[in-house]
């Protein structure tokens, strides 16, 4: 039997995998005294690799806003 049985390994340049973009054109803000810095920094990782945009400020184009708390004066906004 004169077969190959090395499996070629995988081209590591190459992008294996690409994450949905359900996050594209939406616009977050994230109340960063809410979480400690460990959870910012993953809801922010998140945000980012799903393609969304993470404000720093409250303005017209947020539409979600992640927090710990029920309601914020801010919220309104």
């Amino acid at each position: 039997y004169n077969a190959e049985t090395d499996e070629d390994e995988p081209n590591m340049e190459e992008k294996s995998y690409d994450l949905a973009s359900f996050f594209h054109g939406k616009y977050f803000y994230l109340f960063n005294n809410d979480f400690d810095d460990n959870t910012f920094r993953d809801i922010r990782r998140v945000i980012y690799a799903y393609d969304g945009v993470l404000e720093k400020q409250i303005t017209s184009d947020v539409k979600y806003v992640i927090t710990n708390r029920i309601w914020n004066q801010e919220f309104e906004k």
